[in-house]
């Protein structure tokens, strides 16, 4: 178990029975839900986009430039995500070609309409992620920005031997 940073010198109380990570759990939960049924449709929406070419051009975005990486951040099968490229290249959002570095392998690279779309979606998101915390105090935003960070940090290192 990975242990969250705490400012007291006792340990934390077990997960199950800790009134606060519950409220944490579904606190979050809620507002993915609220991401996934409100806000990212609105988002991708407004771009002619679908969830799915979405999730790919983040992931593109992100490093997954081969179809086979595509596959394993999408959770999807060859097929799929070979319909999900053909569409994005039809928009002209990415480009496939040979791989330089070996010729077996397809690469998948944004084009600048591609970034630039996928720069829109991450401000349209941030745009309704700030309204909802435009009136925290700068103090509590500080705490919940170091609070994800640790968290962020002790997730990364439960999963540290897997790939992303």
């Amino acid at each position: 178990m990975v242990k969250l940073s705490t400012s007291s010198s006792q340990a934390p109380p077990p997960l199950e029975r800790s009134s606060q990570a519950q409220a944490l759990l579904e606190s979050w939960w809620a507002f993915g839900q609220l991401m996934r049924q409100r806000i990212m449709p609105k988002v991708i929406g407004e771009l002619e986009l679908e969830f799915k070419d979405f999730l790919a051009l983040t992931a593109i975005h992100d490093g997954a430039v081969f179809p086979k990486l595509i596959c394993t951040r999408l959770a999807t099968n060859p097929s799929d995500t070979s319909r999900i490229l053909e569409k994005l290249e039809e928009k002209n959002l990415v480009t496939r070609a040979l791989d330089t570095s070996d010729s077996r392998r397809i690469r998948v690279v944004l084009t600048e309409h591609g970034l630039d779309t996928v720069q829109k979606m991450r401000r349209g998101v941030a745009q309704h992620i700030l309204l909802a915390v435009q009136h925290l105090p700068a103090s509590e935003l500080e705490h919940f920005a170091q609070t994800m960070q640790i968290m962020t940090t002790n997730i990364q290192a439960q999963f540290s031997e897997e790939p992303i």
